[in-house]
């Protein structure tokens, strides 16, 4: 959202900018619903209300997310410089990695995602960090060549004791203070107070997904409802198939349409008509069942999901445990380069959360230089670390080594590791020292 540099919060450009973001609600709702397993298929209606009309959902939204944000977030974010000790405790006391993997989350759903930086309450005061609903929350930016941050805002409805609805609460913050608004309808907001929130910017920090603001599975969402209708379809042709209508052809088989009823339980339940005329012919009228051409066309929807939205399907045949390194890594590329898209843009905020977070701290006296802080993302796929080994210790330092394995073993204290190592080589050296300095020759006993 884009207004003219110098542009003032007032209650009408409030209004404004929240009516603007409203328009963008029935598309965040969409994907969210699609996430949560809500899809269209489920409010299908067939012509004939008697047909069969099976509405299955096959949550590859959900699947798209999972992979993709277990894939870029799942593992820890690594902090490294000089200095960052302040912030590499803070992290912790704020919950860093959960919060990322939150933010990840409606990254990969909605295309963005917003949080705000904010000090907890004396005596003992932190960051914190706050996950806010894409739905509810928006950042207006400077118009020109490097847009920057004008004002935040997360509004919410407030309800009352008996859990119904009573307004609207509105947080907006400019670079140096918190507007507390309500509002009846989101049309005129009305300003309750004012109070400076310390943070030196907008405190509001927005994360892209990537430079189009889209959800990993916004692109292939047809391609995913193609998906549920033909599973869906599947299952109405199977239904028509044991439903089928029986022809009788030179025969009655019933006199009276009040015998019908009686006539169909006993059919099913022994599955035999006698007394026939020698003539007589009986067939079902039912729909031929072209089963591989429909495992063929689900393959080719299944393949064009998993092409389109970048993410494999780790279950297909291709994903064999003897593959090699090298193979996996082709097979996972293109996961890869879809993770590298979404760090890219996570970074360029995350420098901003940096900015924020250093600001709150040094008023503190626990102040880093963010600009020297580098943050490294960590792949969440199984290696064949023995394959490296060999490679590895060549180019690489014992202290590198043991802290790469560490981490994929779960080992948290490198250093402690590394003198446990020294600790059983010098013992491994004392009994090789003890067993050639011996008083006692070899192939001689004790009394000899």
């Amino acid at each position: 959202m884009i207004r003219p540099a110098g542009t003032q919060l007032t209650p009408d450009i409030l209004a404004g900018c929240i009516t603007e973001h409203r328009k963008a609600i029935p598309r965040l709702n969409k994907l969210y619903h699609y996430y949560m397993g809500d899809h269209d298929i489920l409010r299908r209606e067939q012509d004939n209300p008697l047909a069969p009309n099976n509405k299955l959902v096959s949550p590859n939204a959900y699947y798209i997310t999972t992979i993709a944000n277990g894939f870029t977030f799942a593992n820890p974010l690594a902090y490294t410089g000089s200095n960052i000790d302040n912030l590499v405790e803070e992290n912790k006391l704020a919950k860093t990695a959960s919060h990322d993997a939150e933010v990840g989350e409606n990254l990969s759903i909605f295309g963005e995602a917003y949080e705000l930086v904010y000090m907890s309450k004396l005596p003992s005061q932190h960051v914190k960090l706050n996950n806010l609903d894409p739905r509810n929350t928006f950042v207006v930016y400077t118009d020109g060549i490097d847009p920057e941050p004008l004002f935040g805002v997360y509004y919410y409805p407030i309800v009352d004791n008996m859990g119904k609805f009573d307004k609207w609460g509105i947080n907006a913050y400019d670079s140096q203070n918190l507007y507390i608004y309500e509002s009846e309808a989101l049309g005129n907001p009305v300003l309750l107070s004012t109070a400076p929130h310390y943070a030196e910017q907008v405190p509001i920090v927005q994360y892209k997904n990537n430079d189009e603001g889209m959800g990993d599975y916004e692109r292939v969402r047809t391609l995913i409802d193609a998906y549920d209708r033909l599973q869906s379809d599947r299952i109405d042709d199977k239904d028509q198939f044991v439903d089928a209508i029986m022809a009788v052809y030179g025969a009655s088989v019933i006199d009276d349409e009040e015998q019908a009823p009686e006539f169909i339980r006993l059919l099913k339940n022994y599955r035999i008509l006698d007394n026939l005329d020698p003539d007589a012919r009986i067939e079902y009228l039912k729909k031929e069942l072209n089963e591989t051409g429909v495992e063929t066309l689900r393959k080719a929807l299944k393949s064009d999901i998993s092409k389109f939205s970048l993410v494999p399907e780790l279950t297909d045949e291709n994903f064999v445990g003897n593959a090699s390194g090298v193979a996996m890594e082709y097979k996972t590329l293109g996961l890869k380069w879809l993770a590298n898209i979404k760090r890219r843009m996570f970074k360029k905020s995350l420098d901003r959360r940096l900015q924020i977070m250093n600001n709150y701290m040094s008023k503190l006296g626990r102040g880093f230089v963010w600009e020297d802080v580098d943050v490294t993302f960590d792949d969440a796929l199984p290696i064949d670390i023995m394959s490296y080994l060999p490679y590895a210790k060549e180019v690489l330092s014992r202290k590198t080594m043991v802290a790469f394995l560490a981490n994929k073993f779960g080992i948290t204290d490198v250093d402690a590791e590394l003198k446990q190592i020294e600790l059983e080589q010098e013992e491994a050296v004392e009994r090789q020292r003890t067993l050639f300095d011996g008083d006692q020759n070899f192939g001689q006993t004790e009394n000899e």
